[in-house]
């Protein structure tokens, strides 16, 4: 099966609460569902300038969750534009797919 995820850039905030604010989060999406999220710290730049990471919701056989139905995954891997962590996430959709809830893997069922 083929898993392929889009993408939605997050609007910039306007105002005073924009100010300080850094580039804005892309949504991941499943079939047109918010599952994850490739954010940025700017405060957090690695000394390689890479501060771009990406996280999704699901479950992480690793810590279950005992008193929280959902839990933040993130991944190691940090990137030095938004476009390469993209590309990061479909060449690994598989192994993304495999950590999400399971409501979120029938979507591709139906």
């Amino acid at each position: 099966m083929k898993i392929k995820f889009t993408f939605k850039k997050q609007s910039r905030s306007t105002g005073l609460a924009g100010i300080g604010e850094g580039s804005p989060n892309t949504d991941i999406k499943l079939c047109g569902v918010e599952i994850g999220m490739i954010f940025i710290n700017d405060g957090a730049f690695n000394s390689d300038g890479k501060g771009w990471g990406v996280r999704v919701e699901g479950n992480n056989p690793n810590y279950p969750q005992e008193n929280c139905p959902w839990k933040w995954v993130q991944f190691k891997p940090r990137f030095a534009t938004e476009p390469e962590a993209r590309q990061w996430v479909q060449a690994h959709a598989e192994g993304i797919f495999d950590i999400l809830f399971e409501e979120y893997k029938t979507l591709v069922q139906k």
